[in-house]
């Protein structure tokens, strides 16, 4: 009798071992504590306004990039934007730094790797707090058309799942939640 006790007592702990094994694969998996941030899926996006128009060769004219995080709260956000440098030149924003800056917005108090080499704008921005959450102006770019063209375009360096392109880095977490970036088309007219 002492023998069936002793090994139901085993059988007792090992199931109650692997319980608490498991209790503790889902907390680390957070679908225990927390099981709406398993659903609640963040989406953030990144625009240009205008999205298009009509501008005169040596008129200078802006663009601004706009950041709406869809009420998630962001800690950090990378942006990368292409353009044509033989249609397009981007007015330096900041002359007594060397090389060409754009001008960064309001919506993060740091802003960093701010650069413009060859075809590709370059900004990224960090919340030293709070983090930032809703939609504004992540940056602005000054423009001055070189020459004529029907089309130019503009468009994000993005793809889903990369870490070397535009990102929006949600706080705590740091996934990025940047799902859908929009792309702008300009005709330069001769002056």
């Amino acid at each position: 009798m002492a023998k069936k006790t002793l090994i139901f007592i085993i059988l007792i702990i090992l199931v109650l071992a692997s319980l608490l094994i498991i209790i503790w694969w889902l907390i680390k998996q957070k679908k225990i504590l927390n099981p709406k941030a398993q659903t609640l899926e963040r989406n953030a996006t990144l625009s240009l306004s205008p999205y298009s128009g009509s501008y005169k060769v040596g008129e200078n004219f802006s663009v601004d990039i706009l950041l709406d995080t869809q009420s998630a709260v962001v800690e950090k956000a990378e942006v990368k934007l292409k353009y044509d440098p033989q249609v397009l030149e981007v007015i330096d924003s900041d002359s007594a730094l060397p090389g060409i800056q754009i001008k960064p917005g309001t919506i993060f108090p740091i802003y960093l790797s701010n650069s413009v080499k060859d075809d590709l704008i370059s900004l990224v921005g960090f919340s030293s707090g709070a983090g930032f959450s809703g939609s504004g102006k992540f940056a602005f770019i000054n423009f001055k058309p070189r020459k004529a063209t029907l089309e130019t375009k503009m468009s994000f360096v993005f793809e889903p799942g990369s870490f070397s392109d535009s990102n929006i880095l949600e706080r705590f977490s740091e996934k990025d939640i940047l799902t859908t970036v929009s792309e702008s088309k300009f005709n330069l007219i001769g002056s």
